[in-house]
């Protein structure tokens, strides 16, 4: 079980470093000028990416829920 619980730890950082694509993106709009296609362009990509990546957590979070109940039993 220690290694779905780090598997579970790993989704949660990997979820958060949208904190760090948002941030590239804003330096792209501040520093570069991108335009606004490009924008909502990154945004749809970031979008489906995100739904992939909570859905691998929710997924190993479930995993793990299974097992801990099963313990308890």
């Amino acid at each position: 079980m220690t290694s779905k619980s780090f598997k579970l730890e790993e989704r949660i950082h990997d979820c958060w470093s949208i904190i760090n694509d948002l941030n590239a993106l804003t330096r792209g709009v501040g520093d570069k000028g991108i335009s606004e296609d490009q924008i909502v362009n990154i945004l749809i990509g970031l979008s489906d990416l995100y739904s992939l990546k909570f859905d691998e957590l929710f997924e190993t979070f479930s995993s793990l829920h299974t097992d801990v109940c099963a313990v308890d039993r």
